[in-house]
């Protein structure tokens, strides 16, 4: 098995011709990945570039659009995985990607049962997966982003070398329901993260609206939630003078909204990379079992921000560490 630690000449080759990147994991992780399919898309367009997604992030789809020919659709349901396997054998793939960085009992699978010559992968432990590895970084101090960057070592490109950001095909027809307003700047906050664990508190959302207003009376404070909060989004939003943002699954038209923000606050989730990727300053707020943490939070990409860390409940977070964090960001 080999392990590519340096620039080769050895999938970049004319010989492989159809390629497959399998990211069927979350949201976040296709939001994250996007420098990386730009890399392949600018360097290598004779190739047929394939992708299989999964169940969480299937709403990702329009943002991967740009970069792939076909996309397929992973589900968690025996009957549906075997006609994809069967799909995906059909296409005769050259190359086999494995993008996650994190042993995974599916990926091991499906490149176990996909049918191509070459197959890449993280050098982690189910190393046996793969025909070719590269080196896993650092997670303690290399981003995600740049860590993703190491599977381009195959196909002689040096990860150091890559001045990317996230970025984020939108359709230019979509309205903006909430535009810029020119008389005021514009905090928004995400409310709630992928799981309750990811959730400030009540009080302490109302307690930084009003300490926030205090100081800033020439800000609006936009908040942004999901379809099952709407009614705590109202409720905040009866107390304070923050303003509900309008709810929406589609994520092109979020991040539309989001990218009228001059700041941003969110618990860990897949809207602190769509505010990374228009360079908006954030605070965000995340969990880790140690600190320093071992594991590299996801932080915004390229992007001024506050990391509040704790190693308790995220509600642990006391308003005034939030206030001060935001206030050396609108400071800077």
């Amino acid at each position: 098995m080999d392990i590519i630690t340096e620039p080769q000449d050895l999938f970049s080759k004319s010989d492989i011709k159809k390629i497959l990147l399998l990211r069927q994991d979350r949201l976040g992780d296709v939001i994250i990945s996007l420098p990386l399919f730009e890399v392949f898309k600018e360097n290598f367009p004779d190739k047929e570039l394939h992708i299989c997604l999964g169940e969480k992030n299937i709403a990702a789809t329009h943002f991967v659009q740009p970069f792939f020919k076909k996309i397929w659709y992973y589900e968690k349901n025996l009957f549906k995985i075997i006609p994809l396997i069967s799909h995906l054998n059909a296409e005769h793939y050259d190359l086999t990607i494995d993008l996650l960085d994190n042993p995974s009992r599916t990926s091991s699978i499906m490149m176990k049962l996909i049918k191509s010559k070459y197959k890449l992968g993280f050098d982690k432990e189910n190393r046996n997966s793969y025909t070719h590895l590269v080196p896993l970084p650092d997670k303690s101090s290399v981003h995600i982003v740049d860590r993703l960057m190491n599977i381009l070592l195959p196909f002689n490109i040096l990860p150091a070398n890559i001045d990317k950001k996230i970025n984020l095909p939108i359709d230019d027809k979509i309205i903006n329901p909430i535009p810029k307003n020119p008389n005021k700047h514009r905090l928004g906050i995400n409310l709630a993260g992928s799981s309750k664990a990811k959730f400030w508190g009540t009080d302490n959302y109302i307690n930084f609206i009003n300490k926030f207003f205090e100081n800033h009376k020439d800000f609006e404070i936009y908040i942004f939630v999901p379809k099952n909060l709407q009614d705590l989004q109202l409720k905040l939003c009866e107390i304070t003078k923050a303003v509900p943002a309008p709810i929406t699954d589609d994520l092109q038209l979020l991040a539309k909204m989001i990218s009228t923000c001059d700041y941003f606050l969110s618990p860990d989730t897949a809207t602190v990379h769509f505010a990374a990727a228009f360079g908006i300053p954030t605070v965000v707020f995340y969990y880790v079992p140690e600190i320093p943490p071992k594991l590299l939070p996801w932080t915004p990409y390229k992007t001024p921000h506050k990391a509040l860390l704790t190693t308790d409940a995220i509600a642990s977070i006391s308003v005034d560490e939030a206030i001060d964090a935001m206030e050396d960001l609108i400071n800077k």
